[in-house]
């Protein structure tokens, strides 16, 4: 006689609870690697734009009165972008990038994962090319990346400095990196 040897329900319930358990692991690694992701494709976007401001600075002696038609810019945007209006942009990816006010400091942000990074010229003030990295405050996510970055609460800037929403009209804090 023949006996058919197949799974126990305890077997099952064992294997499903071990799936369980790795998933509740996984997936905050996961959407955090993504959102740091989508912050690094940010950083060098910002990094380049500032960089041909700083540029017509150096050869000019001011800052562009029209960053959109006064500078040619020397970096490759990612696919889908490009900029618009007074210098703003918005991405088909969800990415807007922004040259902001009177002196050069430049943003970039993702509404989508609540986060941003932004750069001001060394030339336009006293912090020497200072870089920050802006997380919405409800999102243990985009702060937790913000921190992984060596970031760490600002006080020189406030959330009115950087008025590009990343967090769908929530507060965001400012890491200074």
């Amino acid at each position: 006689m023949c006996q058919k040897r197949g799974f126990t329900l305890i077997e099952l319930l064992v294997v499903v609870l071990i799936m369980g358990i790795l998933a509740a692991v996984a997936l905050p690694q996961y959407r955090v690697a993504v959102v740091k992701s989508r912050l690094g494709t940010m950083m060098p976007v910002v990094d380049g734009m500032l960089k041909s401001l700083d540029l017509y600075y150096l050869e000019n002696g001011s800052w562009p009165s029209n960053a959109n038609t006064d500078i040619e810019w020397t970096i490759d945007f990612p696919a889908g972008c490009s900029l618009r209006g007074a210098a703003a942009g918005l991405c088909q990816n969800g990415l807007f990038i922004d040259v902001m006010g009177s002196w050069p400091d430049v943003m970039a942000c993702s509404p989508k994962y609540h986060i941003g990074y932004a750069k001001i010229s060394n030339y336009a003030s006293s912090f020497a090319s200072s870089s920050y990295c802006l997380a919405m405050a409800e999102d243990q996510t985009a702060e937790q990346v913000c921190r992984s970055m060596g970031g760490r609460l600002s006080t020189d800037y406030t959330q009115e400095t950087f008025p590009i929403n990343c967090g769908e009209g929530k507060e965001m804090h400012i890491y200074a990196l």
